[in-house]
């Protein structure tokens, strides 16, 4: 893998302006945010059972998050929040039903300050042979790479929110080797939710940034973005992801 810590005479591009994509930890973040109309949280899930031929390669593996920690960002981060905002939490099949156990009670108000639990929906991938979850599909997490989708679940909180056209379920192509990366969520889902869920100019809080396609969909709808990634080298791919991004015409 070739990243520009190899290269010290380069440094990695800045980032537009209104992007604010940091290498630090999530605690650095939350502690100055406020005002954020949407929260991205896609969190390094602990994984389980390994499944006999999936896994990542050396490059895809990365450090896990405890579910209290994961639990604890979430409360910090929507306390940050107006009651009119939202929060997208991407998860795995296998650690929805424990999150939503500690995360959500039966009258589908939160644990994480008054917010509620509204809808979900899915990724669902496509892999090089044009079948869902088909040869050469993107893994989710530590899971097998042919399996079919990923999940996500929108919180809400107690004040009023502006109607959404946002799908449950999208079928887009993602194929390995094309520029993608493992877990890399796509740029036109993210485009679709900040559409949705927020206006021109408004803030998005992106707690685990991962690869930046956050960040990227800000750049290409006009919202002002701050999210942190931990790893260097990760944050070095992200930046240099945004400073070549060309949005196309969704």
């Amino acid at each position: 893998m070739t990243t520009l810590a190899m290269f010290p005479d380069l440094k990695a591009p800045d980032p537009p302006a209104g992007i604010d994509l940091r290498c630090c930890d999530v605690a650095e973040v939350l502690a100055e945010v406020t005002g954020a109309t949407l929260v991205v949280a896609d969190p390094p899930w602990v994984y389980g059972q390994r499944i006999s031929g999936s896994g990542k390669g050396a490059d895809d593996h990365y450090e896990c998050l405890a579910m209290a920690d994961i639990l604890g960002h979430l409360r910090l981060a929507l306390a940050c929040c107006g009651p009119s905002a939202r929060c997208v939490v991407w998860t795995t099949h296998s650690q929805m039903p424990e999150f939503l156990s500690h995360a959500v009670r039966a009258d589908d108000v939160t644990t994480l300050g008054g917010w509620r639990w509204v809808t979900g929906g899915t990724w669902a991938k496509v892999g090089a042979d044009g079948a869902k979850g088909g040869r050469g599909a993107p893994g989710i997490g530590y899971h097998a790479l042919s399996s079919e989708s990923e999940p996500w679940l929108l919180l809400a909180g107690p004040g009023p929110h502006r109607r959404a056209n946002v799908s449950g379920c999208r079928v887009i192509p993602r194929h390995r080797g094309r520029g993608e990366e493992h877990s890399e969520k796509p740029v036109e889902y993210q485009r679709e939710m900040i559409r949705g869920w927020t206006e021109p100019g408004d803030l998005v809080l992106d707690l685990y940034a991962g690869l930046g396609s956050v960040a990227r969909a800000c750049k290409a709808e006009g919202r002002r973005y701050i999210g942190a990634e931990i790893d260097p080298a990760r944050h070095e791919r992200a930046l240099a992801k945004l400073a070549t991004y060309r949005p196309e015409t969704l």
